[in-house]
């Protein structure tokens, strides 16, 4: 005998036999609603063929149509995020050539005052009252 009943031989587990039921008559009234003739189990068959081509049909459409937008929108947003960057790009040139130009003392409190509004940006102060017992 082994220490795990799991790992027993498998000629001491036991063999299930699956018996048909050879008549109709013999079947509960209940399953007998299950039981089809082959012509009916062949039309239920085509019909849910038919059925799955429909489907598969229209998921290719679907694909497709997903695909060309896809495409289409991965164009565009390369074409506004490029001219996005670029005009940021732009922006920051001219107010640094703008600021460089007014002399050194004014830049200095326009960026303390520019950082400071960075940082109050989508801050808020959120107060936690954790309750001990």
């Amino acid at each position: 005998m082994t220490r795990h009943p799991a790992r027993t031989p498998s000629a001491d587990r036991p063999t299930v036999h699956y018996y048909p039921i050879p008549e109709q008559a013999a079947v509960p009234a209940d399953l007998a609603l299950f039981r089809q003739h082959a012509a009916e189990l062949a039309a239920r068959r085509n019909h849910d063929r038919v059925l799955y081509l429909r489907w598969r049909k229209r998921q290719a459409a679907i694909a497709e149509r997903d695909r060309r937008n896809r495409t289409f929108l991965l164009g565009l947003g390369a074409t506004v995020g490029g001219g996005l960057l670029a005009g940021l790009g732009v922006a920051g040139w001219l107010l640094w050539h703008a600021l460089t130009g007014i002399g050194w003392i004014l830049v200095i409190p326009l960026a303390v005052i520019g950082l400071g509004l960075l940082g109050k940006v989508g801050h808020r102060c959120i107060t936690v009252v954790q309750h001990w017992h």
